[in-house]
């Protein structure tokens, strides 16, 4: 068996460090702020439930998409401006997913333990764009948020 020498090691070492630190810089989300002249630059605090933030007024909608589960494919958290969870007692909301196709479904979103609404989409294979329609307290709020999918 061939020795590694140190510095061959340590190189390598290395290596993965870099490809790790660009990989993760890579993912920032310039979603949740501005980068045009003239804007101040603020980062809001990252979306609490790791997905992506869409302001709609008085709240934030957080979406969260998890493929790999079987259920709860789709998740929405409703925050405030703190962005703690707000309650969904009593909130209601539907998602329309618009295929490259020109197919789209429509879901209702169901509530679960008062944290979160979610569906459960057929096909999280194909991208889609999603529109968010959410009711609280007899007020609309709708947000879009896109999905990359799997597919080719």
């Amino acid at each position: 068996m061939e020795k590694i020498h140190a510095s061959k090691f340590t190189a390598q070492i290395l290596f993965v460090l870099i490809i790790g630190f660009k990989s993760a810089t890579a993912q920032h989300d310039h979603s949740t702020h501005d980068h045009s002249a003239g804007t101040p630059h603020e980062h809001k605090a990252d979306p609490p439930h790791g997905g992506v933030l869409k302001d709609i007024g008085k709240y934030h909608l957080e979406v969260v998409f998890e493929p790999m589960v079987p259920e709860e494919k789709l998740n929405v958290y409703i925050l405030k401006a703190s962005l703690k969870t707000a309650t969904i007692e009593g909130v209601s909301g539907t998602v329309q997913l618009n295929y490259k196709d020109g197919s789209h479904k429509e879901y209702t979103l169901q509530a679960l333990k008062n944290e979160k609404l979610f569906c459960t989409p057929a096909d999280m294979v194909q991208p889609f764009v999603c529109i968010i329609t959410i009711k609280i307290k007899d007020k609309l709020y709708t947000a879009n948020a896109e999905y990359k999918g799997f597919g080719k």
